[in-house]
């Protein structure tokens, strides 16, 4: 598997995605199998803005730290602020639904066998549910996640379940998917880029909704250097359930 920057930001985008809880290396939404390391620190920025299906404009800042506890295990948290710019409303803005994990990789890759990883995931209720800020109800996601080197590509995928907790009768369990694929595209400078894609896809925890949630990305990240990856990314909804489109910019730094 190749030796990349891991990224949580797609942690605190659970709730408006899918809710999808997990984390992934930035701009994916989907999780790979890599972990931080041993005593490595990770930090991540992003701008992410989203178009709900009512034509809500929503962007979240977020800040992700993540730790290396051991070669296998790592731990992270999101931090996101939410401002929303509904159509007949006043824009307000605050803290949402902080997030948190537990990532152990189970099987190392090798030549023949993929990358195998286990991913426990709690979203808080922090977010002002009344305000649009938060999803007003705790989710714990428990995910497998699987990697394949294939040469210039790296294939990625996981499934699991996002229980909820806390909430009314209208809100259910809801199984979710993603699946991604990156190639190394160039090098700057003797520096990788790659291109990125990715399809997600859920149950919709509204129990009234029977349609399946569905997001189709595309996006590129670049490393400068080995400790620093800046990334861009536009995703569309495939399901009016959806968001109708997402834009995401940020940037990762090792430690």
């Amino acid at each position: 598997m190749k030796t990349r920057t891991a990224a949580g930001a797609a942690l605190a985008l659970a709730a408006a995605l899918f809710p999808l809880s997990a984390r992934a290396y930035r701009p994916l939404t989907t999780e790979d199998a890599g972990v931080v390391g041993k005593g490595k620190l990770q930090l991540e920025s992003s701008w992410d803005r989203l178009s709900m299906p009512d034509r809500e404009i929503e962007d979240y800042l977020l800040l992700v730290p993540s730790y290396g506890l051991t070669e296998r295990l790592e731990a992270a948290v999101a931090l996101p602020f939410v401002l929303l710019k509904p159509e007949e409303e006043a824009r307000r803005g605050g803290l949402g639904d902080v997030m948190a994990y537990f990532k152990f990789q189970a099987v190392k890759e090798d030549g023949h066998r993929p990358a195998l990883t286990a991913l426990a995931s709690w979203r808080s209720d922090s977010g002002k549910h009344r305000h649009g800020l938060g999803a007003g109800y705790r989710e714990l996601g428990l995910f497998g996640v699987g990697s394949k080197d294939l040469g210039r590509f790296q294939l990625n995928a996981m499934a699991g379940e996002a229980f909820a907790f806390g909430q009314d009768e209208d809100i259910r369990d809801a199984f979710q998917y993603g699946t991604s694929l990156d190639y190394r595209l160039v090098e700057i400078k003797r520096r990788p880029l790659f291109l990125l894609s990715e399809i997600l896809g859920g149950e919709n925890p509204d129990r009234s909704r029977e349609e399946w949630r569905a997001t189709w990305f595309w996006g590129l990240l670049f490393e400068p250097t080995p400790r620093l990856a800046f990334d861009i990314g536009i995703g569309w909804g495939l399901e009016d359930v959806s968001p109708r489109w997402r834009t995401t910019l940020g940037a990762t730094c090792t430690f």
